[in-house]
C-alpha cells in the first residue's frame, strides 16, 4: 500500500529565495507519493502527472445522469415480489457511496495506460480517493475567532432577555403572594376576605404544579430569542488517493479485502476531519486566553517596562565618551534595547507567552520564526517544507523549546562570526525575510510574539552597527597604516640622502689630502727614482696601531711561507709518484742512467762556464755521443730504432 497527495508542480528555488518562490500557478497538477509500506518503500517520492496512467481517474467526478435518460419507474400495479431483485451494475461503487470513484484493474498487464515504475509482473491495481475538508490553515483561524466572537454575542444577549424575563416573573409572583397574605390577615366576617383566600390557594397549587402555570397565568409575554447555532470552520479540500496492487502474485482482490479497505478509507477521512477540527478549536480557545492576557499587560505591565528601558538608555548613554560621533551613540542605544527586550523573552514577563506558540497548531506570520531559527545557525531542511523555503510548523514547532532560548541567550550581534554561513543564514536575507510586516498587526496577533519580532529586528540592525562599525575601524587603521609607511619611506628617502651627503663631504676632505683616488681606491702613485714593486708609504696610525700593524704584517709573511712550503712539498710528491709510475720491469736502473747523464751535462756545461765559454744547451749529437759511449745497443729501443 502507498499514498499519495494531489498538488501542484513546483519551481526549483535558491538559498536566497522567498518563501513563495517555489509556487508555480501555471503548472500542471500531480500526484507525490508521500507514503508506503516495506513493500513498496522505492514509491516514495515518485510523482505521476495527471495525464498519466489510470490513478488521477479517482478525482474526475462521474457526470450525472440527465432525467431524459433516466431509466423509467417500475409499474405502481405490478408487485415488487413478483419480479426477482436485480443485482447492482457496479458493486464496487455502490459500495464506495460518497467517494468519487474507485479505480480497480483486475489485470495490469492488458490495460495500455498503465505506467510501472519497475518491471511489469502479473496482478491487480486498485486506487481509492481521501478527499477530506482541511480547516487548519490562518483563514479558517481568523474567521474561526471572528465568528466564535458574534456567536458569544448572540448567546450572551439572549441569556440577558431570559434572564430579564425570569426577574419579571419572580417580581409579578412576590406581589401577588404579598397580596394573597395582606387577604389573609383581615377579619374572619368578610365574605371578600374568604373568596380572597380560596383564590390564594388556587394559586399556591399553581405554584406547587409549576412555573408553566404561573406563566400561563401570568400577563407577560415570553421573548423572542435569535436561533443561534455554534459556527462551522471555514475549510478547503484536501486530496489523497491511496493504492493497492498484487503485482507479482497474479491473483485479484477478494471482495471483503475491497470492502476492508473502502471503509478503512471513511474511517480516516472522518478521523482526519475531527483531528482538524478539535486542533482549531484548541487554537481558538488558546487565542482567547491569550488576548485577555495581552489586554491586561499592555494596560499595566508594559507601561512600566518601557520607561524603565528610557530609563537604563539614559544612564548608559550618559557615559559614552564625547567624541564619539551620533552613529555610534546609536548603535549603542540600540544595543542596550536589544539586551534588555531580550532579557524581558528569555526570563522575563514574556517568556512564558513566546514559549506557548509551540502548543498552536495554526500560526500566523511564520516568518518572524523562520528568521529567528535562521539567526540562531538552524538547517533549512529542519525547518521548511522540502524543495521550498517556507516553514513548515508542524516540524518547526518541535524544536521551539527551551534550547532555542538557550542558544539566544548566548548569542551575541557584537564582534566578527567563525564558522560557514549559508544566504539564508546572513544578514541581508533576514532582513529581508522580514519586510512586510507591520508591528501594529503583529500586536494585535499576540503581544509575545511582538516583543520577539522587535528583538529580532533590534538584532539585525545591531549586528549591521557592528558591521559598519568594525569596517570603518579597519580602514581608518589601515589608512593609518598607509600614512605610516609612507612617513617611514620619506625618513628613509631623507637618511639616504643625508648620508650621501656626508659621505661625499668625507671623500672631499680625502681628496684634499691625496690618499684617495677620484674612483675611490687607494692612491697607487709610484714613488720617482725608487723600485716600480715598492708601494705607496701607508699613512701614520697611532702607535698602538702601528705595534698592530705590524703584527698583522708579520703573520702574513708567515703565512706566505708556509704556503710555499706547502706547494714545494706537493710538487716533489707529485713528482715523485710520476717518476714512481714510469718504472717497468726488465728496465732496472734505467732512472738512475737518466740522472747520470744529466748530472754528465749540467757538469759539462758548468766546465765550459768557468772557462770562459757561453752557457749554451748541449746539442743532439753531443748527446748521442755520449749516450753511445756509456750504453749498449740494446739498452734503449728508442736508441736501436735511431
Amino acid at each position: 500500500m502507498y499514498v499519495g497527495r494531489l498538488e501542484q508542480t513546483k519551481k526549483e528555488i535558491k538559498d536566497s529565495d522567498n518563501d513563495s518562490a517555489h509556487l508555480d500557478e501555471a503548472g500542471a497538477q500531480i500526484i507525490k507519493y508521500i507514503s508506503a509500506n516495506k513493500d513498496h518503500g522505492f514509491m516514495v517520492g515518485k510523482s505521476i502527472k495527471t495525464t498519466e496512467g489510470v490513478t488521477p481517474d479517482v478525482f474526475v467526478v462521474p457526470e450525472a445522469v440527465p432525467a431524459e435518460n433516466a431509466p423509467p419507474p417500475a409499474d405502481e400495479g405490478k408487485d415488487a415480489e413478483s419480479k426477482p431483485a436485480e443485482a447492482p451494475k457496479d458493486p464496487l461503487q455502490q459500495l464506495a457511496g460518497e467517494l468519487k470513484t474507485v479505480v480497480y484493474r483486475p489485470e495490469v498487464t492488458r490495460e495500455p495506460r498503465m505506467k510501472f515504475f519497475l518491471v511489469p509482473r502479473l496482478g491487480c491495481y486498485m486506487a481509492i480517493p481521501l478527499v477530506y475538508s482541511s480547516c487548519l490553515f490562518t483563514e479558517a483561524l481568523d474567521t474561526a475567532l471572528t465568528d466564535y466572537a458574534a456567536y458569544r454575542e448572540k448567546k450572551k444577549h439572549n441569556e440577558e432577555l431570559t434572564k430579564e424575563y425570569e426577574d419579571k416573573l419572580a417580581q409579578e409572583k412576590a406581589e401577588k403572594e404579598e397580596e394573597a397574605q395582606q387577604n389573609q390577615n383581615q377579619p374572619p366576617g368578610d365574605k371578600s376576605v374568604d373568596k380572597s383566600r380560596s383564590s390564594v390557594k388556587d394559586k399556591t397549587a399553581g405554584k406547587v404544579e409549576g412555573d408553566q402555570t404561573a406563566q400561563e397565568e401570568s400577563k407577560l409575554e415570553p421573548p423572542k430569542l435569535e436561533e443561534v447555532k455554534e459556527p462551522e470552520y471555514k475549510t478547503h479540500p484536501l486530496s489523497y488517493v491511496v493504492c493497492l496492487d498484487t503485482l507479482g502474485q497474479d491473483r485479484e482482490l477478494t471482495f471483503e479485502e475491497k470492502k476492508g479497505v473502502i471503509e478503512m478509507v471513511k474511517k480516516y477521512k472522518l478521523k482526519w476531519e475531527e483531528r482538524e477540527r478539535t486542533r482549531l478549536t484548541s487554537d481558538r480557545t488558546l487565542r482567547e486566553a491569550e488576548k485577555e492576557k495581552d489586554t491586561e499587560c499592555q494596560d499595566k505591565v508594559l507601561p512600566g517596562l518601557q520607561e524603565e528601558e528610557d530609563k537604563a538608555v539614559e544612564e548608559q548613554l550618559a557615559t559614552q565618551p564625547e567624541e564619539s560621533g551620533e552613529e555610534e551613540k546609536k548603535a549603542k542605544e540600540r544595543l542596550i534595547r536589544w539586551e534588555l527586550r531580550r532579557k524581558q523573552i528569555i526570563g522575563g514577563a514574556f517568556k512564558d507567552r513566546v514559549l506557548a506558540l509551540s502548543k498552536y497548531n495554526v500560526i500566523k506570520l511564520p516568518r518572524i520564526m523562520q528568521t529567528l531559527f535562521y539567526l540562531l545557525g538552524y538547517k533549512r531542511e529542519d525547518l521548511c517544507e522540502p524543495a521550498t523555503n517556507k516553514l513548515f510548523w508542524k516540524k518547526a514547532h518541535v524544536l521551539w523549546n527551551e534550547e532555542l532560548l538557550a542558544k539566544f541567550e548566548a548569542y551575541t550581534p557584537v564582534g566578527p562570526k567563525e564558522g560557514e554561513y549559508t544566504k539564508y543564514q546572513k544578514i541581508n536575507f533576514l532582513e529581508k525575510n522580514l519586510e512586510g510586516i507591520n508591528e501594529e498587526e503583529v500586536r494585535a496577533y499576540s503581544l509575545g510574539l511582538e516583543r520577539l519580532f522587535s528583538c529580532v529586528a533590534l538584532t539585525l540592525e545591531a549586528r549591521k552597527d557592528d558591521i559598519m562599525l568594525r569596517k570603518a575601524k579597519r580602514e581608518r587603521l589601515q589608512r593609518e597604516r598607509e600614512d605610516a609607511i609612507q612617513r617611514s619611506d620619506q625618513r628613509a628617502k631623507e637618511r639616504a640622502e643625508d648620508l650621501r651627503v656626508h659621505k661625499e663631504e668625507a671623500l672631499n676632505v680625502s681628496f684634499s689630502r691625496g690618499h684617495i683616488s677620484r674612483t675611490g681606491r687607494r692612491n697607487r702613485r709610484r714613488r720617482p727614482q725608487r723600485s716600480s714593486r715598492r708601494r705607496l708609504r701607508r699613512p701614520k696610525l697611532p702607535t698602538t696601531s702601528r705595534s698592530r700593524e705590524r703584527r698583522r704584517r708579520r703573520r702574513r709573511r708567515k703565512r706566505r711561507r708556509r704556503r710555499r712550503r706547502r706547494r714545494r712539498r706537493r710538487r716533489r710528491g707529485r713528482r715523485r709518484r710520476k717518476r714512481h709510475q714510469r718504472r717497468r720491469p726488465g728496465r732496472r736502473g734505467h732512472r738512475s742512467r737518466q740522472r747520470n747523464r744529466r748530472r754528465c751535462s749540467s757538469s759539462m756545461t758548468r766546465s765550459s762556464s768557468r772557462s770562459g765559454t757561453p752557457r749554451t744547451r748541449p746539442s743532439r749529437s753531443l748527446l748521442r755521443s755520449s749516450l753511445n759511449v756509456t750504453t749498449t745497443t740494446s739498452s734503449t729501443p728508442r736508441l736501436q730504432r735511431q
